[in-house]
């Protein structure tokens, strides 16, 4: 049997089991069943209840579809190998590559910005605290100076 249209007698909801299209009677068990860029595989089929099928087929996502819409059936031999498969550009993995390359570069640049600034920060307190704890270094030496200047300068009791 070759791949035959057909159209969806009811709306299907991207999660329905059940497919009902205008000619039940030609649909077989184990047929695809493509509706857009959706491939379904019929699993068990009634003429008056319609196929229950497994949605989702060939790495396809399941999605809604209006009753009336085309649909298209067939053996999974009569199938290429993309069909009802969504497709990607050839050069999609370059190019995402690409962009996802500049993105981390961006990020990264702002980060290596940020922790530049930090690191200054950090440099600018580091050196003010330094500055002031050789001023109280200096002080005290001072201090002792003047300390030893005076105990020099007195006289002694024991002399």
């Amino acid at each position: 049997m070759a791949k035959t249209s057909t159209t969806l007698a009811a709306a299907i909801g991207p999660s329905d089991w059940v497919v009902n299209t205008a000619n039940n009677a030609a649909l077989r068990p184990g047929d695809n069943i493509v509706v857009g860029t959706e491939t379904m595989r019929a699993l068990v089929v009634d003429v008056n209840a319609g196929a229950i099928v497994y949605r989702g087929a060939r790495g396809t996502n399941g999605q809604a579809a209006a009753g009336g819409a085309t649909l298209t059936y067939g053996p999974p031999t009569d199938w290429g190998a993309s069909v009802g498969v969504a497709s990607f550009p050839q050069d999609f993995e370059t190019e995402a590559a690409g962009e996802i390359a500049a993105e981390d570069a961006e990020k990264l640049a702002e980060r290596v910005e940020k922790k530049r600034v930090e690191l200054q920060k950090k440099a600018a307190e580091k050196a003010a605290a330094d500055a002031k704890a050789a001023e109280a270094a200096e002080k005290a030496a001072e201090k002792a100076a003047d300390k030893a200047a005076d105990k020099n300068d007195r006289p002694s009791a024991h002399r």
